[in-house]
């Protein structure tokens, strides 16, 4: 679900003008939410936190990404741009979500079988493949859209 949210709202944020404040509201839980619930999926595959704790761990890390971004992107030559925000947050966010699905389903498999746990196994079927595969292609065309305007500037 997160990576399907975090999907649209990166072409929002390359399909909306850069100036209408509803769409900058559409795209905000790409800023706030998405990136530090993700993370907290990764860095904490075996707590069950509850809705105030990891609503805190989402808020926290997603701020920690967007100050650790905007450095980032501050030393590219694509600067603090919109289209470069959603690909550098909607990079980390799928990213985030991959590793968190590999770790549960390795977790899991593991667990059901040896009562430890490895992230040595990768259960993705083919639906899961391709929707993986879809969103590495939308990062791959959102970061050359930002190296062609770059280029142009």
């Amino acid at each position: 679900m997160v990576a399907a949210i975090t999907i649209v709202a990166v072409a929002l944020a390359f399909i909306l003008p850069p100036d209408w404040v509803p769409g900058r509201i559409l795209t905000l839980p790409i800023a706030l939410i998405l990136p530090g619930y993700a993370l907290t999926s990764v860095l904490f595959p075996r707590r069950e936190f509850g809705i105030p704790e990891r609503f805190l761990f989402s808020l926290a890390l997603s701020l920690v990404s967007v100050i650790m971004g905007g450095l980032v992107l501050n030393w590219t030559p694509w600067g603090l741009r919109t289209d470069s925000w959603a690909v550098i947050l909607g990079g980390l966010t799928l990213g985030a979500c991959a590793v968190a699905l590999v770790r549960r389903r390795g977790r899991e498999q593991d667990i059901s079988t040896t009562g430890r746990f490895s992230a040595g196994y990768i259960g993705l079927n083919v639906r899961q493949g391709l929707l993986l595969g879809l969103a590495a292609l939308i990062v791959c065309g959102a970061v050359a859209v930002s190296i062609i305007g770059a280029e142009r500037q």
